[in-house]
């Protein structure tokens, strides 16, 4: 439902991905429904769907270009000013304009003169500027070590502010904040409820 954060938890394997990659319309389904935003998948048009959607994977999704590049992938047009506000917003900024090119420095192939933490926070600084009605978050944390999942979930709290979010996760600890949870096994749900 609109505003609410629904988690998919559950082991390697169990679908969970597979359901995010049906809700991108990477492929349709062979049976049975999916809706979004009241319209069936095969009714959405792939890429007026994904203006729709804003998605954080486990692997960060960069390319060698700038910090602003990067950030303004999600928002062709982005000022400078909206990319400082969303860089400041996920604890990038201090790192960023410190550097003598600021935002205008490259970040290498695949983001690789950055943390893991740091790209993490990259990619949902981008997620940030989209303004997607709809955040998928894809086992966004689960590459981190546990204080830099601890400092990326605060930046990924304030993505998901206002927002619908699916979020996929191996442990129920990463989905507290969720307003409920689908239990996932072998490709069906096997539990469902408040996280409590």
């Amino acid at each position: 439902p609109a505003g609410k954060k629904v988690a998919i938890v559950g082991a390697s394997g169990c679908g969970k991905s597979t359901l995010v990659k049906l809700i991108c319309r990477f492929y349709l389904p062979e049976s049975g429904s999916l809706k979004l935003f009241g319209a069936e998948t095969v009714d959405w048009e792939p890429n007026a769907l994904r203006e729709n959607l804003a998605i954080v994977t486990q692997d960060s999704l960069l390319f060698d270009g700038s910090v602003y590049e990067n950030v303004s992938y999600g928002k062709p047009g982005l000022t400078r000013a909206q990319c400082q506000a969303a860089l400041e917003e996920v604890g990038l900024w201090e790192l960023v304009s410190s550097w003598p090119e600021g935002m205008d420095r490259s970040i290498g192939e695949g983001g690789q003169t950055l943390s893991g933490g740091q790209k993490q926070r990259l990619c949902i600084a981008r997620a940030m500027v989209k303004q997607a009605p709809l955040v998928l978050l894809d086992e966004a944390t689960s590459a981190l070590d546990l204080q830099t999942e601890r400092e990326v979930q605060d930046s990924l709290d304030k993505l998901l502010q206002g927002r619908s979010a699916l979020i996929i996760a191996h442990r129920l600890s990463t989905v507290q904040g969720a307003d409920y949870i689908y239990y996932m096994d072998k490709g069906r749900v096997a539990e469902e409820g408040s996280p409590s």
